[in-house]
């Protein structure tokens, strides 16, 4: 059943400023009041964009300060890992596990309209940024999983405890391919990012495609996001 439009209230959890930004841009949503940003969508709805820091702890305790609201939906946003060969950079993945299946019709709309790539089924949790090919490959076929994060675990147990709606939508940013650095980036700024540089000089050629893989799979969220939301 669609909510009516008057009631509809969205929440979006993003890990980090760098995912939360461009997603907030696409949706005309407000200036951050420290980790919030909200307006009203064109069709009439409200959306919450909450930035949430990396990882499950940070997660849960960025959505347990959140004033009491009634949300009509939370969906977990932002970037994910490839756990599936034929997945790309800029692919997005949705986890619609306790979702209606009307949802699954309107995602697809959306996509359609969009001609946006999108891959349904598990998105799994991991504690840690997955680095290495084979482990990302051999969990995605141990678990039957497309894709892996590190926070949608902590949102979904936190709208579940409230009876909310939830859903995972993500953007590949890794391939299962892609190795990654053993000690990945953690940045929040362009001056944390200098002063990694500064630190492994050698990761710059690395992190410059890194870079372009994030704009790019961000820009295909924001505008699948923008589109969904006027549809749900």
């Amino acid at each position: 059943m669609a909510i009516p439009t008057e009631t509809k209230s969205f929440l979006l959890c993003a890990a980090t400023a760098w995912e939360a930004r461009p997603l907030a841009k696409s949706l005309g949503l407000g200036e951050a009041e420290g980790a919030l940003r909200s307006g009203i969508l064109a069709g009439g709805a409200k959306a919450t964009l909450l930035r949430t820091g990396m990882g499950p702890g940070r997660a849960a305790v960025s959505l347990e300060a959140l004033k009491a609201e009634d949300f009509s939906m939370v969906l977990s946003v932002g970037l994910a890992g490839a756990l599936q060969p034929g997945l790309k950079s800029g692919d997005l993945v949705a986890d619609l596990q306790g979702c209606d299946l009307q949802i699954l019709e309107t995602m697809r709309a959306a996509a359609y309209a969009r001609s946006a790539p999108i891959y349904f089924g598990r998105v799994l949790h991991s504690d840690r940024i997955l680095c290495e090919p084979g482990d990302k490959s051999d969990l995605g076929r141990r678990e039957r999983a497309i894709a892996v994060d590190m926070e949608s675990a902590a949102i979904r147990a936190w709208a579940g405890r409230r009876g909310v709606a939830s859903l995972v939508l993500r953007a590949v940013l890794d391939e299962v391919e892609d190795r990654l650095p053993s000690e990945p980036p953690v940045c929040e700024s362009w001056s944390a990012g200098v002063a990694y540089l500064a630190r492994h000089p050698a990761q710059a050629p690395w992190l410059v495609s890194l870079g372009l893989k994030q704009k790019k799979a961000l820009k295909a969220l924001a505008a699948f996001l923008a589109e969904l939301l006027g549809k749900l």
